[in-house]
């Protein structure tokens, strides 16, 4: 995908739920006055009444910023859409996996997730930011960097995301503890 400096192509993908945080991710745009940014959210309304909080903040965003509900998508149309975004945005309070976040990654996708992930160290990887969602400041200041990646500068965490990806995917370790999940 196409990167310019001051363009920012975010997508979540999760359930619309307060432990999956999105509020904390519109916060965090709220304060992103300059730029062209978009985020289209994926995911199952599992809580009408977090969404309302989500919208009532959306109606808040700056002129700049554009959220798009998609609603729901089939497993196998999930890395066709990943391909026309710059980054995967998820800040959940915690996962014990974070299949879209691997499936992002293994995509050549950036993320940006909180630290409450198995995957850790994003930025010295290169493949994206893992923020502290204590506050708001650590997310506001991954977006920033996101948003002033020009082309080349983009191009080094796309290959880094992937990279990442295929070091812990396969990984015997990581694959123990998937297989744990499922047992």
């Amino acid at each position: 995908i196409e990167k310019q400096s001051n363009e920012l192509k975010l997508v979540y993908l999760g359930r619309i739920a307060e432990n999956k945080n999105l509020l904390l991710v519109l916060k965090s745009l709220k304060t992103l006055d300059k730029g062209n940014i978009s985020l289209d959210v994926y995911g199952s309304m599992e809580d009408i009444n977090y969404w309302s909080e989500c919208e009532k903040l959306i109606q808040q965003l700056p002129s700049n910023i554009k959220i798009s509900y998609k609603g729901m998508i089939s497993p196998e149309k999930i890395r066709e859409a990943f391909s026309h975004y710059h980054f995967l945005i998820q800040l959940s309070y915690s996962e014990n996996f974070g299949h879209s976040i691997v499936e992002a990654l293994s995509s050549s996708l950036p993320v940006i997730i909180s630290n409450t992930t198995p995957w850790k160290d994003l930025s010295n990887e290169k493949a994206g930011w893992d923020v502290a969602i204590t506050s708001e400041k650590p997310t506001v200041e991954a977006l920033t960097k996101a948003l002033h990646l020009n082309q080349q500068q983009y191009n080094i965490l796309t290959e880094g995301a992937y990279n990442f990806a295929i070091r812990n995917c396969q990984n015997l370790k990581v694959i123990d503890e998937l297989k744990g999940l499922f047992s």
